[in-house]
């Protein structure tokens, strides 16, 4: 699952200082203090890297 998130420094520095102790993400911490938080599509491209697999994936060899 993708977790792209992004915000307005304004958005990030509020939701970082409101140091909600249920928080999974920013964006579950932008939802705290009120803020919406909105779906969009993802491109496949854009990967989470969680193993050593996915590391592997995000820098193949240089093509001949």
């Amino acid at each position: 699952m993708q977790t792209p998130q992004g915000f307005t420094r304004a958005v990030l520095a509020e939701a970082l200082a409101a140091e909600f102790e249920g928080a999974t993400d920013c964006a579950s911490l932008a939802e705290h203090i009120g803020r919406a938080v909105t779906v969009v599509e993802g491109d496949p491209g854009n990967y989470k890297i969680t193993s050593r697999e996915d590391l592997a994936r995000a820098d193949p060899p240089a093509l001949s």
